[in-house]
Order: structure tokens, then C-alpha cells, then sequence
């Protein structure tokens, strides 16, 4: 399949795709180290509507946005609590289900 529109955000450019899978992996990694679920962890990373206007390390001014309340409409639309049971049924009987790249 061929396709011209932008994969994974309105940057265009060759490394970017690459670069956001490392980023959630590096976070899925560290959540699955420290014991903690994967959206947990990005949920204490995210930014929230109170932290806006900021300024990101790039020195781009930011004056609203709203990454924690996307996560969550995510979470929510795809039932994860329930998937995540589903999931351990599943493992249970030697099938996998993935989620992220959490193992």
C-alpha cells in the first residue's frame, strides 16, 4: 500500500516514525521496570491543560493542547481495564494480544 499522507503527526521527515517508537517503547520499558502499567506511566508524564501556556525545551511556546485528556478518551474508547483482562484470559490459554510494545 502506497499512501502521501503524514504517519504519524503533521512533521514530515524520515526519522520520525522511528523516533516516536523508541520514545513509547522507552516509556513501556520503564513502566514494565518499575512495576507500573504503561498508560500509568504516561499519564504521570503527560502534560495537563493546567501546565499550558509553556515552553518546550525547543524553546516552541505551547498555549493549549490537551495530551492527558486525549490518553484518557483513548483509554476509555478502547475499554483498556477490560482489554487488559482480556488480555490475562488470553495469555492463560497461550494466545497473545498485544497493546504498545509491552511484552
Amino acid at each position: 500500500m502506497a499512501t502521501n499522507k503524514a504517519t504519524t503527526s503533521p512533521y514530515r521527515g524520515v526519522g520520525l516514525p522511528a523516533a516516536q517508537y523508541s520514545m513509547e517503547h522507552i516509556l513501556d520499558l520503564a513502566a514494565s521496570k518499575l512495576g507500573m502499567d504503561p498508560a500509568e506511566m504516561r499519564r504521570k508524564n503527560l502534560l495537563r491543560q493546567d501546565d499550558f501556556p509553556c515552553t518546550a525545551a525547543t524553546g516552541l511556546e505551547y498555549d493549549s493542547a490537551t495530551p492527558l485528556e486525549s490518553l484518557e478518551l483513548g483509554l476509555k474508547k478502547i475499554d483498556y481495564a477490560g482489554f487488559r483482562r482480556r488480555q490475562a484470559e488470553a495469555r492463560a490459554q497461550g494466545r497473545y494480544m498485544g497493546i504498545a510494545s509491552r511484552a
